[in-house]
């Protein structure tokens, strides 16, 4: 008896090592052969007991358009086959499968009805409509971006802590089962309503670019980082959510955003809505504020020291103190209604717009100017400001080699524009002709003495006026054509005014 079951086991191990599975997809083959897992050239087979006990396959960016022959991997935990050129994939039998990473192919079906054991699954960036995971009780991790899915049903998938299915065509989510989700993302689809209120575990959102109209976060009390821009939102409540440092609130309809409870804020994004106030006293941390796009009519930073990046353009701004922000890398201040800017205290300025403003004042000169950055069609800007014909900065020529598109032809750069130069006359007082070729009449002031300076702020010429008469006149025709400051002193008062030389 012994000797005929010891007869029938090498028998039965004969058989094993005889039969074939069959490969098909050359591809598929050759890669087998460079694992080491079959040998020789392709024949379309590959011995069944070299690949039955296989349990990592790593399969990727090969070219396989099939994939049979995958069912008799019987031991296979983990299967890597993303970025080949896969329509259909059935894991059926490899019930022992942990880990499936299959994005990037064609896929229009995928089948893992009978993989219990399936933990993390990425299926993204296919042409998949449908995706059965109600068996799948163990899965941790399921990321399918990139789909034309409708609908899908994560209800018996408890343990899932990672979920994005961002980019498909979802109308409904239902998560209310899950309870464990830490992650969540689901953005760019078409979702009305979002139950969050038993995912208490949740630190990161993204439910950006929906059609949320109400979004009620006041469970999600470990929430990190928040994102719900482009949706319908009039309102949202994150009081309870302190333990945020990132949020992005853009493109909804808020007329307020109270931050006061979120001390640990360092981001926050609030553009194209209708905010016209918002208080940042309590955001000590906060070091991006893009608010571009609202209402806002002030904004007090002075707690906001750790400031980097300020955008608020396109507001109704008619101040902004930013001296106390001295990490500030980006400025952009444009579309609002300035009348003067002083960032000469912001040394570590790289990018920069204030143009279409109203600003007669505008100092630059912050001692680094040369960090600025210039290779850009929209850095710098000082452009449509027409009351500014001063901008003070570091240093005339480089100001003028590389900046001198960025500014209206009626301002000029100089190192002090601190003789006031700013056509600020009194309207009863002129100075003709100008542009001039030579003498320069000044009429209705009396003036005791004239500055004349050249456009980098150095001082050229200087005339006394002894007999304090209200008309006088300079004569410039000794100096070289260009642009001028002329500054005039008298009775306690001082004016300026730009001069062009022809």
């Amino acid at each position: 008896m012994k000797k005929i079951i010891l007869v029938c086991l090498i028998l039965f191990q004969a058989a094993l090592y005889a039969q074939f599975t069959d490969i098909p997809d050359s591809n598929f083959e050759k890669k087998l052969i460079s694992l080491g897992i079959d040998s020789g050239e392709p024949d379309g087979k590959a011995a069944t007991a070299n690949i039955a006990a296989v349990t990592v396959l790593r399969i990727d960016n090969s070219n396989i358009s099939d994939l049979t022959g995958i069912q008799d991997f019987a031991e296979l935990k983990e299967l890597y086959c993303y970025f080949n050129n896969l329509t259909a994939a059935d894991f059926s039998n490899n019930t022992n499968l942990t880990v499936l990473e299959c994005y990037s192919n064609t896929l229009t079906s995928l089948f893992v009805t009978n993989n219990p054991n399936l933990e993390y699954l990425d299926c993204s960036s296919n042409q998949l409509t449908s995706l059965d995971l109600s068996f799948n009780s163990g899965l941790k991790k399921l990321i399918c971006v990139s789909n034309q899915l409708n609908a899908i049903d994560v209800s018996k998938n408890q343990l899932l802590e990672k979920l994005y299915i961002h980019k498909n065509r979802l109308t409904d989510l239902n998560v209310s089962n899950n309870i464990k989700l830490n992650d969540f993302s689901c953005y760019d689809n078409a979702i009305t309503n979002l139950n969050l209120s038993n995912s208490k575990e949740i630190n990161r959102l993204d439910c950006s670019r929906n059609r949320l109209t109400n979004l009620d976060i006041s469970q999600n009390l470990l929430l990190d980082y928040l994102v719900f821009g482009t949706n319908q939102l009039v309102s949202i409540d994150i009081s309870k959510n302190e333990n945020l440092t990132y949020l992005s609130a853009s493109s909804n309809q808020l007329t307020v955003l109270d931050v006061s409870k979120n001390v640990l804020l360092k981001n926050i994004s609030c553009s194209s809505n209708q905010i016209s106030v918002i208080d940042l006293s309590g955001n000590l941390a906060l070091e991006n504020f893009i608010c571009s796009s609202n209402l806002l009519n002030s904004l007090d930073l002075s707690s906001n020291t750790a400031m980097i990046n300020l955008i608020v353009s396109n507001n109704q701004l008619t101040s902004l103190d930013v001296s106390g922000q001295r990490a500030l890398n980006r400025l952009e201040c444009n579309n609002n209604q300035l009348s003067s800017l002083d960032v000469s205290h912001n040394t570590a300025l790289e990018f920069f717009r204030c143009d279409s403003n109203k600003l007669s004042s505008l100092n630059l000169k912050n001692g680094n100017n040369a960090k600025i950055a210039f290779n850009f069609s929209s850095y710098p800007n000082f452009k449509d400001n027409p009351d500014l014909s001063c901008i003070m900065i570091d240093n005339f020529s480089y100001a003028d080699s590389n900046w001198k598109s960025k500014k209206e032809d009626t301002a000029s750069y100089s190192e002090s524009c601190s003789l006031g130069i700013s056509d600020s006359f009194q309207k009863n007082i002129a100075l003709y002709p100008n542009p001039t070729s030579g003498i320069l009449n000044i009429t209705n002031t009396h003036v005791e003495k004239a500055t004349v300076y050249n456009a980098a702020g150095n001082i050229i010429n200087s005339f006394l006026f002894r007999d304090n008469l209200k008309n006088s006149s300079l004569d410039l025709s000794n100096l070289s054509k260009g642009v001028y400051f002329v500054l005039l002193e008298g009775l306690e008062k001082t004016y300026s005014q730009k001069i062009i030389l022809e």
